[in-house]
């Protein structure tokens, strides 16, 4: 699997400023610069999967308007309930998408 080095230069692109938070999963590598940044600046970093997406909901084709759902019901497990299981968000996604949708 191909890593992706974090450094001071390219950090603002990992950074989703809406929600204050670095969201950190395990093809990433963080030069030592880059926590104390982050401090600076008063963003979380949150372990995780970037992008959960592909384990959500898969019995459905997920339209435009359910992946922006999926998107904030993410952010809100993972920043909120500082919750990183991919597999917990998941359930937890799923569990709520199918209660929305009946």
């Amino acid at each position: 699997m191909k890593k992706t080095l974090v450094r001071k230069n390219n950090l603002n692109q990992f950074i989703d400023k809406d929600n204050k938070v670095f969201i950190v999963d395990d093809s990433m590598i963080i030069s030592p610069g880059v926590k104390d940044v982050l401090k600076e600046m008063d963003i979380n970093i949150v372990y995780g999967k970037l992008d959960i997406r592909k384990k959500v909901n898969k019995k459905e084709e997920i339209n435009e308007n359910n992946k922006a759902l999926i998107e904030k019901i993410v952010t809100i497990i993972k920043v909120d309930f500082n919750i990183c299981d991919i597999d917990k968000i998941s359930e937890i996604t799923d569990t709520v998408l199918n209660r929305i949708n009946t």
